[in-house]
């Protein structure tokens, strides 16, 4: 039937078949007898949490730098909001920091291991917006008391006016 769609010889048919059957076997063969064992060879035997592989330094300090960027809305006008009025807000960022993350009094029991994650952040001027320091003084609106304040005002009860 292959042959006649594609006008193609027996032989030609046989081969390809032949070959199609290989390659679903080597790669069967490949995916379940070859690819677990080199991983377990190369990658855990890397990577095993023992001091002095690369994977206990890698573990013990990550080298890859994480930062971490805020923009904040930096309120322009709080003398008008606080006499009532629409908030009007500007936003400034990014404020970059980079996260660096250690591990410290580490302790091996047996199969366990203990320690203490140590975080620290430290500010990335030049990652930052250029009027984005560290001292930058900012106005925000603080999200939790707006919303308590007007959870209080819905209860009639507390007979509360607040302005």
């Amino acid at each position: 039937m292959l042959n006649n769609i594609f006008s193609l010889s027996t032989k030609f048919s046989t081969v390809i078949l032949i070959s199609g059957i290989s390659l679903i076997v080597l790669a069967t063969i490949g995916k379940w007898g070859i690819v677990p064992v080199v991983v377990k060879k190369i990658v855990w035997e890397k990577m095993e949490l023992v001091e002095g592989t690369m994977g206990y330094e890698v573990w013990q300090s990550p080298p890859v730098p994480v930062y971490i960027k805020f923009y904040i809305f930096n309120v322009t006008n709080p003398d008008t909001i606080q006499k009532g009025g629409k908030p009007s807000v500007f936003e400034l960022g990014p404020f970059t920091y980079e996260e660096l993350r250690e591990k410290a009094d580490i302790t091996e029991m047996g199969d366990e291991i203990t320690y203490n994650s140590l975080v620290q952040y430290q500010y990335r001027e030049e990652l930052s917006c250029e009027t984005c320091k560290e001292d930058t003084m900012v106005t925000v609106i603080n999200p939790a008391l707006l919303g308590a304040v007007g959870l209080l005002q819905t209860f009639d009860w507390l007979n509360l006016s607040i302005p």
